[in-house]
């Protein structure tokens, strides 16, 4: 049974904090793994080396490469295909926690946490590590689980070993393979402590933070360790009875661990000893509550919860400097993802809609904002997708718990649904994405649900096969996703003629539908029809002049390959400011056929030819350009997507 709607915003800090209270989760056992029980129970596995995996393609919070991938993903809700889904940890009226994903040797790893509130107060928790088939979403492995986790478990993966952040602030290695328990490594805290944080690898190593809450909800009392990934052995250990990180998390920075603190601060402390360096306040009344991600050789960047991203250099004595701050929303929790010297981080407006920003780290400027449906409080997963452009996929703490896109660099003002979960299936949602690198996504909500999202390159119409040449590239992906043709009852009609007026539709779209223009109506353009309004604007622009001086455009005309040139070029030249004059002939002239072109035609035919929007028929050893043979549909997805791509 699915959990009732509910948002965890308003209740995950006092459920959790009540959960480790109940269960006085803290047992008391040995770092090292060679013997010993965990939660008196189940025996440690042996103390054998293991193997390290090479296919770790999502191996912690925020992924082990900044929150980047590879693999064409769904660019938007026609090309993103629900593979499974399976139904996670829960119990009829509980209230279920579920982890950060792990995506290692083609499995998804998910830790689960379930609670139930019984008439005395008090709760009876189940626990499980559970591995599902990357592919097929087939359960592989299983492993009842001796400590409940927290509303926030962000798990790592390192040589073999899955470290898992348990309630009450302690840290559980457990082999990937066997799923095994290899060593417990308990915080020193409280009963009460917190693992909120995302735990960070490094050469062989965990790095952990964990703490105590005070009175108004900020971390006190903490612990820091560094746990030898395959031992259990701890490294060292450092506690603060005052300031602590909560639901942040640290990064190795050249031989020194950086966190984040509630205190605003960042601290430094050296990898090798556990030597607090420096501690620096570099977000004044406000709490650091981001992972804390490399940017550069000496560089990290982070958000704070008034909405800022702060970028800070650390030195090679430990000492902090902020390089740069940019307030790019209202507050944040959320964990920035970094490609190519942009971050891409998400927060929340002032009247708590959602935001996604992009940040150019080199000058700290926004380069753009882009409107979500609630508060992002996940780290998003950044792929360059088939079209060859930058991509983001979060997820929003609103219903109905979808997966959500933006086009980085686009400019786009709102994201796209990528999935909408059925409607038993909808909740709440602050959990992160994770992928495969092979063209899957994964993600879950409050809902207990995990789902595992496909690329379909042919947007789910029958009539288009992954080995049509409309589907390179991402053409028909794209064309699709941005509204710019649409298919009827599953199909989409590639090769289907197109006439006049659906070419100038298109282009209408394409500019946003600006409305209808104000030139002279042609005489056979209804006002009812639905590209009365395209034609209108298309006229006023001098996108399309008719024929001739008869008054007449013929919209149900079948458009011809030099008219559909003439009109993307037109529309290039007042849309997007391009010189078509300028417009190197070589292509065109190379072409079969080229000399059959109309004179009012090769202007625009040299400029889609020079600009690879018109690449002729390639059936015969010269391609032919047939300019007064009809164009189909598929041809009109290619040449706007080109078309567009070359104005920018």
């Amino acid at each position: 049974m699915k959990n009732q709607l509910v948002s965890r915003q308003h209740v995950v800090l006092a459920w959790a904090l009540a959960v480790a209270l109940a269960f006085g989760l803290c047992p008391t056992l040995a770092f090292a793994a060679d013997e010993g029980t965990v939660n008196g129970g189940a025996e440690s596995a042996s103390d054998a080396p293991l193997a390290a995996s090479d296919n770790v393609a999502w191996g912690s919070f925020g992924g082990d490469a900044a929150g980047v991938t590879t693999g064409a993903l769904p660019l938007a809700q026609e090309s993103a295909e629900l593979s499974w889904e399976q139904d996670l940890l829960r119990t009829e009226g509980g209230f279920a926690n579920v982890s950060n994903l792990l995506v290692v040797d083609g499995l998804v790893y998910v830790a689960e946490s379930d609670s139930v509130w019984t008439e005395a107060g008090s709760t009876v928790t189940n626990a499980v590590l559970r591995a599902y088939d990357a592919q097929t979403g087939e359960l592989k492995k299983t492993w009842d689980l001796p400590y409940a986790i927290d509303s926030a478990c962000r798990m790592a993966y390192a040589d073999g070993i899955i470290a898992i952040p348990v309630s009450g602030g302690g840290l559980l290695g457990v082999a990937a393979d066997t799923l095994e328990p290899r060593w417990f490594v308990e915080s020193g805290l409280a009963d009460s402590a917190q693992s909120l944080n995302s735990v960070a690898a490094c050469d062989g190593c965990f790095v952990h933070t964990s703490a105590e809450l005070s009175a108004d909800w900020t971390a006190a009392a903490s612990t820091l360790v560094r746990v030898d990934a395959q031992t259990g052995d701890l490294r060292w250990r450092l506690n603060d009875d005052e300031d602590g990180s909560y639901w942040g998390g640290a990064a190795v920075v050249n031989g020194m661990v950086v966190v984040g603190l509630d205190n605003g601060a960042l601290r430094v402390v050296d990898f090798a000893t556990g030597e607090e360096l420096s501690e620096t306040v570099v977000a004044q009344d406000a709490r650091v509550r981001s992972k804390i991600v490399p940017c550069g050789e000496n560089e990290v960047v982070f958000s704070t919860t008034a909405g800022e991203l702060v970028k800070a250099s650390i030195a090679a004595d430990g000492s902090i400097a902020v390089a740069g701050r940019v307030q790019f929303a209202a507050s944040s929790t959320g964990t920035p993802a970094v490609v190519d010297g942009v971050a891409v981080v998400g927060g929340s407006e002032a009247d708590y809609t959602g935001v996604l920003a992009e940040v150019d780290l080199s000058a700290m400027t926004i380069v753009a904002k882009h409107a979500a449906a609630g508060d992002v409080k996940s780290a998003p997963v950044v792929a360059q997708g088939a079209d060859g452009l930058w991509h983001a996929y979060f997820t929003c703490n609103t219903t109905p718990g979808a997966l959500y896109g933006v086009r980085l660099g686009d400019g786009a003002p709102a994201a796209f649904t990528v999935f909408e979960p059925a409607v038993e299936d909808q909740n709440y949602c602050m959990a992160s994405p994770a992928a495969d690198g092979e063209g899957r996504l994964f993600y879950a909500n409050d809902s207990g649900t995990l789902f595992a999202l496909s690329h379909d390159v042919t947007c789910g119409f029958a009539d288009v096969a992954s080995t049509d040449w409309v589907v390179q590239e991402g053409m028909l992906e794209r064309v699709v996703s941005r509204g710019l043709m649409q298919g009827y009852e599953g199909l989409f009609r590639p090769w289907d003629g197109i006439t006049r007026g659906e070419v100038v539709a298109v282009l209408y779209r394409a500019a946003g539908e600006p409305g209808a223009g104000q030139a002279y109506p042609f005489s056979d353009v209804a006002e009812d029809a639905f590209y009365h309004d395209a034609v209108s604007w298309a006229r006023a622009e001098g996108i399309v002049s008719g024929y001739g001086d008869t008054n007449l455009f013929g919209p149900n005309d079948p458009v011809t390959r030099e008219q559909l040139a003439k009109m993307l070029a037109q529309y290039a030249a007042e849309e997007g400011g391009a010189v078509i004059s300028a417009a190197d002939p070589a292509a065109f002239e190379g072409m079969g056929g080229s000399e059959l072109a109309s004179d009012w035609a090769r202007e625009g035919l040299v400029w889609c030819c020079a600009n690879g929007i018109l690449s002729g028929d390639l059936t015969t050893d010269t391609p032919q350009l047939n300019p007064q043979s009809g164009a189909n549909r598929a041809m009109m997805a290619k040449m706007i997507v080109k078309t567009l791509e070359v104005i920018g």
